[in-house]
């Protein structure tokens, strides 16, 4: 007697300022679920080009207003600003009902509460979430694509006695243009000779002709890189990167890429913190209260420094070893599939 497949949906808040960390995060789960369930998403908010992105790719979009009409195995919500009836309402749908929660707000309709930022203990989640709930906290949930599993299993070797090769990744939208501003730091780096600096720049970041006329008779190489689909090649590529906090940091330590953190908020300082003192990264601060000349000292420090570089390299590594997306896929199928009463 066969078994009903299972049937998941995914509950994204996606749009052209904020999304794209979201949306990786959770294709990555839902890639690691793969076929032991009929997967779906729901975009919450203006979509950006996300839907076309997930549709192109083989996922089916559906509208968000579908979902609380339907029962779901699964229910998987990943934003920022649900409110408390549209926790409710999807709450209804399902008999598991997972939240992503990178700020230990806690839920206390979740039956699985996945954080994997650094640093959180189980005891910011006391009298916050319900007895039933399972909490997966840390790193070792990181949710990556199968992609970065299997470079790293194919063995990753960097020479960090190289630190002319840097990627610059700096969010989806750059909203606020740093990759702007650390160009402008990268040219007052005094430095022997020209550096090769990648720039990636996000579907909708705005600034790309500024950021253009920012490398016109620079001193450094750059080349400008658009709407990326597969980032670990130039993470590969890279002898070290100026990045953020989020999904992209976590791609960026499985593969050994020594980075220099910026922060955007206190959430993010809390991490970059964390990170710096497991010295699996070089947390630089907040952008917003940094001087331009603080940068450039963090990266004169950070080219000049090699073992430090193979330190971040090495513990970056082992802070994050790629099978989070299956750990977290066997705990929802299980979990999804006993709420159903099947053994």
């Amino acid at each position: 007697m066969s078994r009903e497949i299972p049937n998941f949906v995914f509950f994204v808040a996606a749009s052209a300022e904020v999304g794209s960390g979201h949306v990786s995060r959770c294709r990555a789960l839902a890639q690691a679920i793969g076929g032991r369930a009929d997967v779906v998403f729901a975009l919450s908010g203006d979509q950006g080009h996300w839907k076309e992105v997930l549709t192109q790719s083989g996922v089916k979009v559906i509208a968000p207003e579908a979902v609380g009409g339907s029962h779901w195995s699964a229910v998987i919500m990943d934003g920022y600003d649900f409110s408390v009836p549209q926790y409710r309402l999807l709450r209804g749908a399902t008999s598991c009902f997972m939240v992503m929660d990178d700020q230990a707000l806690g839920n206390e309709m979740a039956d699985i509460i996945l954080n994997q930022n650094a640093g959180y203990t189980d005891a910011e989640y006391r009298g916050k979430i319900s007895d039933r709930a399972h909490l997966l906290l840390g790193p070792s949930y990181t949710l990556l694509r199968e992609e970065f599993r299997l470079l790293r299993d194919a063995g990753v070797h960097r020479d960090c006695s190289r630190a002319t090769r840097v990627l610059v990744s700096l969010g989806g939208s750059d909203t606020r243009n740093l990759t702007t501003i650390i160009v402008q730091a990268l040219e007052r780096l005094d430095h022997a000779g020209p550096l090769d600096v990648t720039l990636v720049l996000g579907p909708h970041n705005r600034h790309a002709a500024q950021i253009t006329e920012a490398c016109r008779s620079a001193k450094h190489r750059y080349r400008i890189e658009k709407n990326v689909q597969r980032m670990e090649q130039f993470i590969l590529e890279a002898d070290w990167a100026v990045g953020l906090i989020g999904v992209s940091m976590w791609e960026r330590m499985c593969l050994g890429l020594p980075t220099l953190l910026l922060a955007l908020d206190e959430h993010q300082d809390r991490i970059g913190r964390f990170v710096h003192g497991e010295k699996a990264a070089f947390y630089a601060g907040r952008y917003d209260r940094l001087f331009q000349e603080e940068i450039v000292s963090s990266m004169a420090k950070f080219i000049a420094d090699k073992d430090m570089r193979a330190t971040l390299s090495i513990n970056g590594l082992n802070l994050v070893d790629g099978t989070g997306a299956g750990r977290v896929a066997k705990v929802l199928m299980d979990r999804s599939l006993n709420s159903r009463g099947v053994k």
